[in-house]
């Protein structure tokens, strides 16, 4: 059966130092949205608090081993992603390893390819910068998230330690081939 809707048209664009308030919304909004409904509501306000305040964001954004990437879909900002190049995972060392630390997309907008065009730049700057490996971390049960990095071709190769709240845990490190 064919689909006559039509797609609605994704872009993709750096944020700049304009768009920090945007993007400490976003962190937050998209954060929420993928985590509430399975996690602690005091350790949820203590992540919040801690990691997205907007001094922050700014702070991480000023950085030059930092990239941010908004997503606009339907006249709206969609979703985000950060890039950094001054993290890697023990077992990646000494390969060129580049950190996608944050890919969210805002709930209205879940499977309407926001995530894809987003993993779609994250690929194509690896492979321009000629990076060895693509690489973040997911919460191991988040069963969604982990499916839709395995289609991306992610492979899960090791651990890394995540605080939430008071709490750590040992979350998945996923990686695929930059140059790919």
């Amino acid at each position: 059966m064919t689909d006559f809707r039509a797609e609605k048209a994704i872009s993709i664009v750096e944020a700049t130092e304009q768009d920090i308030p945007l993007l400490r919304d976003l962190t937050e909004q998209t954060f929420r949205e993928a985590y509430s409904d399975s996690t602690d509501p005091a350790s949820m306000e203590q992540h919040v608090q801690r990691n997205f305040r907007l001094e922050q964001i700014a702070a991480d954004f000023q950085l030059p081993a930092t990239r941010f990437v908004l997503a606009r879909c339907a006249d709206q900002w969609a979703g985000f992603l950060l890039l950094r190049t001054d993290h890697t995972h023990e077992l990646l060392a000494p390969a060129r390893a580049l950190y996608l630390h944050r890919i969210y997309v805002r709930r209205d907008f879940w499977r309407q390819r926001v995530g894809s065009a987003l993993m779609q730049y994250a690929i194509d700057a690896a492979r321009q910068d000629q990076y060895d490996w693509l690489w973040l971390v997911v919460w191991d049960q988040n069963q969604r998230a982990i499916d839709f990095y395995r289609r991306w071709g992610f492979e899960h190769f090791g651990y890394e330690m995540f605080q939430f709240g008071d709490e750590w845990t040992r979350d998945w490190a996923m990686r695929r081939a930059g140059h790919l």
